[in-house]
């Protein structure tokens, strides 16, 4: 085994430069290396202290626009939502105008009914009553006792607010029902399918 010493001495004792003028320009140098050092240490700081609030602002800008995203998002999706419950809304309210049409038109036919029910007075004997569903015209025909209780039948029928237009079409004598008289008569409604 060897034994390393290390030399102790030269190597490392501290350099001096005697040259004078060399001192003076390393001086110099040293001198103007600190104050460009303190310059870009200066000019960092500035930067930094003008692009802090402007890096600031941009994430809370990045921050807002994931937050509008998010919020998009989710009013895209209750929009779709509220898109589902109309459509569903809107079918059941064409289930509910067709209902209330159909219950309308069963009214107009009861009304119509009704009025020429009240309009008919003692003495008269419908046979048959036909109502063309396009243009409302009404084919009434049966047998009365004598003209003037068909006159009576017709006049109360034009004062109905339910039938308009009443006249009578044919008048003859019924030959099985002994003294009775026939009759048809045509009218027309003064209802609509609305009510």
């Amino acid at each position: 085994m060897e034994w390393q010493v290390s030399a102790f001495g030269w190597d490392e004792m501290c350099r001096v430069d005697l040259n004078r003028d060399r001192r003076e320009i390393q001086r110099a140098i040293f001198t103007r290396a600190k104050r460009c050092g303190f310059v870009i240490g200066l000019l960092l700081l500035l930067a930094g202290a003008v692009f802090l609030p402007t890096t600031m602002r941009c994430l809370a800008m990045q921050q807002t626009t994931q937050s509008i995203l998010r919020k998009t998002a989710f009013l895209v999706s209750r929009t779709t939502a509220m898109n589902t419950a109309t459509s569903v809304l809107q079918s059941e309210q064409e289930s509910y105008r067709t209902a209330l049409a159909a219950r309308a038109r069963r009214k107009v036919w009861g009304d119509l009914l009704a009025s020429i029910a009240a309009a008919a007075p003692h003495g008269i004997y419908l046979n048959s009553l036909q109502i063309d569903s396009m243009t409302w015209r009404l084919q009434v025909s049966g047998t009365a006792d004598d003209l003037g209780v068909i006159n009576q039948f017709m006049q109360q029928m034009n004062q109905s607010p339910a039938i308009t237009n009443a006249n009578i079409v044919q008048t003859g004598l019924d030959e099985n029902a002994g003294r009775q008289v026939r009759f048809q008569a045509s009218a027309l409604s003064g209802l609509t399918m609305g009510g």
